[in-house]
């Protein structure tokens, strides 16, 4: 049997939440580490609960914007280097619909959205940056 820790969300439609499945060996976390303690889901939108108890609410659209990999790291940069001049706003809707998500390892999720895209690791700091609520926003702008 593979030692190493292995984790996913899966989906129930049903109940629409995501439960996070782990191996009986899996080691825990160290305290006080920034840590999902829940996950909701709808057809456009993703609810975290930090097991501090912040909600943060994210539309599908602004997570796959927001998407931390490389190629659309490199396109946004890109965009602004050009003056931010798009073909497609940056802020038009992209529909974006969210097919998977998994664990990467205490620290992160990868989200797999339906338009293939899948190379994108959210680290747990990075999504609660990203939290819209005015309570993250403020000193954000």
């Amino acid at each position: 049997m593979n030692v190493a820790v292995r984790r996913r969300l899966r989906m129930q439609s049903e109940e629409r939440k995501l439960l996070r499945v782990a191996t009986e060996r899996a080691a825990r976390p160290p305290g006080g580490r920034l840590e999902p303690a829940d996950m909701e889901r709808d057809e456009n939108r993703l609810a975290i609960v930090w097991k501090d108890g912040h909600r943060s609410t994210y539309s599908f659209d602004e997570l796959r914007r927001a998407c931390p990999c490389a190629t659309c790291r490199t396109e946004r940069e890109s965009a602004a280097a050009a003056g931010g001049l798009r073909v497609v706003s940056s802020n038009a809707p992209v529909h974006a619909a969210l097919s998977d998500v998994q664990w990467v390892g205490w620290y992160a999720f990868r989200f797999g959205w339906e338009d293939g895209h899948d190379t994108g690791i959210y680290s747990f700091e990075y999504l609660r940056a990203l939290c819209p609520c005015p309570e993250c926003s403020v000193g954000s702008t």
